[in-house]
């Protein structure tokens, strides 16, 4: 009637520019929230709207839509569960009440009223349907109490005037009709009740905030959980113990809990305590054979920190994993370090010197070695007997892979040929001759009378057509005078270079 309007918000619907304190808690009380601010997304005068349905309900039946026991269980049901109609509690409340209040009290923002002139609007024809409205009677008695009560013309537009529909009259043409003026009257009489019941609804979750006590959470993080329980009991909360794994907490000390130290919770709340129930063990999965790369992911996945260590190895491939230490399937605490063992290829070893030896021993030792025999070559010797080591590749003393092959030549015996006769031939001729079938050559003087024999040769050993080795010694003896006998002299030849036989390297 003064032409004021009235703001009855007590504050609590936002804390400064944030829905949120700094502690991460939703303002409000958990019964009047709105799903979308349950859930701590931005509100709206939609969200309003909600609220006012839920105390709308609350007027109707004489209990909110929901209840639960504690605010995250009534903040639960805001966001999912459907509220009863009205009537189910209230069978007074007509079908059409319930369609408003249901409305009002939508999840989707979107299915609820457009705005508060809408849900006004649909209130009043409510209303009007209410019998006691309906009755002429009481129209002409609320008519006759707003008639002593007119606004002084210099004031500005009055609060029934604000909840009337747009369009209704026009000031500049006079005052409304009479029927006109008894609607306006009787809205604001409603809302003037309506606004006296909403702020004393919200007065009373006011003061009922202010009753329940509140307490600051303490710090029990690194305390056993016998300290941490008695700690927070002492302080008035109810503690929640769970175990966890953890390889850098003790065992039985608090690792983490929530609400987070220093909060501000009612009395009687529960807070939740991890307790660390030590690092966690597992079977040590078996990488044998893979690729360092590939057992290492394993390794990981099973949650391990994989190391690795270089080992000779003349099964396993190089770059593939031998083993493990420990080895696959000891129970191993997780997060610990697992060393694999990874393959570098066969061990190098030294090659033993097998020359002057005969091909079977040569062969021993090379396996005692751990390395094999490659290829054999024969090659003719007459210094050497048959089968014995005339050289070998990679030589005595270097150092190879285990495993590798080594190469020998060995001796072999001459072969025989027909020895050439050289009787009667001159001493150049019969040393070009023996030599040139591979032997050695060596010449004797014998004295002769006869002056023709003087320097052929007049006889030889073995004589032909005997049969010798290619590098035997084939004795000639050279014709000389007897009137002046030289001294006996012996010359010894080098066969030529016998050609080798066919196949050898």
């Amino acid at each position: 009637e003064e032409g004021r309007a009235r703001v009855t918000d007590f504050g609590i619907a936002r804390a400064g520019a944030s829905d949120m304190t700094l502690t991460g808690s939703i303002m409000g009380t958990a019964q009047y929230l709105s799903p979308e601010q349950a859930q701590g997304h931005t509100v709206s005068g939609s969200s309003d709207l909600y609220s006012v349905g839920v105390i709308l309900y609350e007027l109707l039946t004489g209990v909110v839509p929901f209840e639960g026991e504690t605010a995250v269980a009534i903040a639960f049901k805001q966001v999912s569960a459907a509220p009863r109609a009205p009537s189910e509690l209230n069978p007074a409340v007509p079908p059409s009440l319930d369609a408003v209040v249901l409305r009002a009290l939508a999840k989707d923002p979107a299915a609820r009223y457009a705005d508060a002139d809408e849900l006004i609007a649909a209130l009043q024809r409510e209303r009007d349907a209410l019998p006691a409205f309906a009755d002429t009677d009481a129209a002409t008695a609320v008519e006759g109490h707003v008639h002593h009560v007119q606004p002084h013309p210099a004031a500005p537009a009055t609060g029934s005037l604000l909840l009337a529909p747009a369009g209704s009259f026009d000031p500049d043409y006079g005052p409304p009709p009479l029927d006109e003026r008894v609607r306006r009257r009787r809205r604001a009489l409603w809302w003037t009740l309506a606004a006296v019941l909403l702020a004393a609804a919200a007065v009373l979750a006011v003061l009922l905030l202010q009753s329940k006590q509140m307490v600051t959470v303490p710090n029990v993080a690194a305390q056993s959980e016998q300290a941490a329980g008695a700690s927070l009991r002492s302080a008035g909360l109810d503690p929640v113990p769970s175990l966890a794994a953890s390889t850098t907490v003790p065992v039985g000390l608090v690792i983490s809990q929530s609400p987070q130290p220093g909060s501000r919770v009612e009395k009687g709340s529960r807070v939740s305590i991890v307790v660390s129930g030590g690092p966690a063990s597992a079977a040590l999965v078996d990488v044998a054979g893979l690729t360092v790369a590939r057992a290492a992911a394993q390794l990981r996945k099973a949650g391990f920190k994989p190391a690795s260590k270089a080992q000779a190895s003349p099964t396993v491939k190089a770059g593939r994993v031998i083993s493990t230490e420990p080895p696959a399937g000891t129970e191993v605490q997780v997060g610990s370090t697992v060393t694999m063992l990874v393959s570098s290829g066969p061990a190098p070893v030294d090659v033993p010197d097998v020359t002057g030896q005969s091909l079977t021993a040569a062969e021993a030792a090379l396996a005692e070695a751990e390395l094999a025999l490659g290829t054999v070559t024969e090659k003719v010797s007459t210094t050497q007997t048959p089968g014995t080591v005339l050289s070998q590749s990679p030589n005595g003393g270097r150092s190879v892979r285990a495993g590798s092959k080594v190469d020998l030549t060995v001796a072999k015996e001459p072969k025989e040929v027909a020895v050439p006769g050289v009787v009667g031939d001159s001493e150049v001729q019969a040393v070009a001759t023996l030599e040139k079938a591979g032997f050695v050559v060596k010449t004797v003087n014998e004295v002769t009378s006869d002056a023709t024999q003087v320097g052929t040769v007049l006889k030889q050993s073995p004589t032909a057509p005997a049969k010798a080795h290619r590098g035997d010694t084939v004795t000639i003896a050279i014709g000389a005078l007897n009137q002046q006998p030289p001294p006996t002299t012996t010359t010894t030849t080098t066969p030529a270079p016998t050609p080798p036989p066919v196949g050898a390297g």
